[in-house]
């Protein structure tokens, strides 16, 4: 079975990386002894090492290559996702904690505030405030009311008290705000 498993590794080397890039700087060429150290009790497969040897030269052989222009796409791919995945989890937590402190900078530091807001633009991030806007409860979050004097004015924003912020077009947070309400006398 060991000898059938050699002859297999040896023909998958062959067929992948033929026979000159299978050997060359492997440390062995099909037909050549086995050092001492790497001798073992079993007799010499077709190539005329043992399967430890074999098993040891494709194993190096596969840790060479790996990240050749050849190798299969799907895996490079797969890693540029996973990259793209961790960054885009980054910059959503970086854009999290920048608009916590745009927050906090607003009513104290307004020039700190502008300086904050004018960055998150350049990188697509954009304030909400819907003041007048008509209230829309899946775009705006209801944290009171307050009485209209119009009756034009019911259902529209009287106030945001939280800002809401959109990057690139998705919602990053929903902005608070207090509704106007008309009730007749």
């Amino acid at each position: 079975m060991d000898d059938a498993v050699e002859v297999l590794v040896g023909l998958a080397a062959l067929v992948i990386g033929g026979v000159g890039g299978y050997a060359a700087g492997r440390g062995w060429v099909p037909g050549s002894k086995p050092r001492d150290d790497e001798r073992d009790d079993r007799p010499a497969s077709t190539f005329g090492v043992g399967p430890r040897v074999a098993m040891a030269a494709a194993q190096d052989w596969g840790r060479a290559e790996r990240g050749r222009p050849w190798e299969s796409a799907g895996s490079v791919w797969d890693e540029q996702e996973q990259q793209d995945r961790r960054s885009g989890a980054e910059r959503d937590r970086l854009v999290g904690a920048c608009v916590d402190l745009a927050d906090r900078l607003r009513d104290r530091q307004p020039a700190l505030y502008a300086a904050l807001t004018r960055d998150l633009e350049a990188i697509g991030v954009t304030v909400q405030i819907p003041d007048s806007e008509p209230f829309d409860a899946a775009a705006h979050n209801a944290v009171g009311t307050e009485s209209a004097t119009d009756p034009s004015q019911h259902l529209r924003v009287a106030e945001t008290m939280r800002l809401g912020y959109l990057d690139h077009g998705v919602q990053v947070r929903v902005p608070d705000v207090i509704v106007y309400r008309w009730q007749e006398a």
